[in-house]
């Protein structure tokens, strides 16, 4: 009896299974393919730099003299670019450094007035207080003694002026050699040694790259602009990659603008009546991936 049922249990145990294994298939680590993230919204876009290429502009009038960077160069905070020339500048700082001597040297000889009439002062009040001199004789030095040491806190201020001038004109000279502002890369060098600059309106001495990341500008139409927001993850493919099997760039949205306006991604391209596009700047995980100017297409995913 007892082998009876155990026969009866086996069997019961392989219909149940066999009965799992069809109703419920073993999942195998190749069963089902990774589900990708659905797009919500596609635009086209730019890769950009935030505020834009620097353009070291000329600080004083004169001619460049010198040109210690070439185009491609990477430079840092500080490093000379150039060096200019400017015989006014030059001269400006010759003439404060005059006028600085002639302040002193009058400063010395107020000063050289003022301890005589000091002394003088001194014998009359002693000769007052042992009744031998004229009262007015005593205030008559006593005055003297006042407009020697007036004169003096003139020529003081005089040559305090005259300092600060000097170091007006020492500071225009130091600009005579240019610097990098910040950070960058050389793009252009558009003066040359002989060239001749203007600090209004002139052209720009060199233009760099800033060393900070790239953005992606992308530009949303009307249609797909409700379905975009500020965090969404995205991927970023260049224009002119090949098929739909390109490597796209990771990316997400930093923020998007609160208003509408003209595409400016062909800026040759005539306006059309009545478009608008919304702008959202995206942030890449790989912003040295791309080149900046270059144009690529954003796929929004939910």
């Amino acid at each position: 009896m007892r082998t009876r049922t155990t026969v009866l249990l086996a069997a019961l145990a392989a219909a149940l299974v066999g009965c799992s294994d069809s109703r419920h298939p073993v999942a195998t680590a190749h069963a089902q393919p990774l589900t990708q993230p659905r797009a919500a919204a596609v635009a086209r876009g730019k890769v950009e730099m935030p505020g834009g290429m620097l353009e070291v502009a000329p600080p004083v009038d004169g001619v460049v003299a010198s040109v210690a960077v070439a185009e491609g160069a990477g430079v840092r905070r500080g490093d000379l670019l150039l060096t200019l020339d400017s015989p006014a500048v030059r001269q400006d700082l010759a003439t404060a450094q005059a006028e600085l001597a002639l302040a002193q040297a009058r400063q010395r000889a107020q000063a050289g007035r003022a301890a005589p009439a000091r002394d003088l002062l001194a014998r009359w009040q002693e000769a007052a207080r042992a009744g031998a001199a004229d009262p007015a004789r005593e205030e008559e030095a006593r005055q003297s003694l006042r407009e020697a040491e007036s004169g003096v806190a003139v020529a003081d201020a005089e040559v305090q002026l005259a300092r600060v001038r000097v170091q007006a004109a020492q500071s225009q000279v130091d600009r005579l050699r240019v610097t990098a502002p910040q950070d960058g890369s050389v793009l252009a060098l558009p003066a040359q040694p002989g060239s001749r600059v203007a600090a209004q309106g002139g052209r720009a001495l060199a233009v760099l790259l800033p060393a900070r990341p790239a953005l992606v500008r992308a530009e949303v139409n009307e249609s797909f602009a409700p379905a975009v927001k500020a965090g969404m993850k995205v991927a970023v493919v260049p224009d002119g990659a090949a098929g739909d099997g390109a490597r796209a760039l990771a990316g997400q949205v930093m923020r998007i603008s609160p208003v509408w306006g003209p595409s400016r991604l062909d800026e040759d391209a005539p306006v059309r009546s009545g478009q608008r596009v919304l702008e959202c700047w995206i942030a890449l995980q790989q912003p040295d991936a791309l080149r900046v100017g270059q144009t690529v297409r954003v796929t929004f995913h939910e």
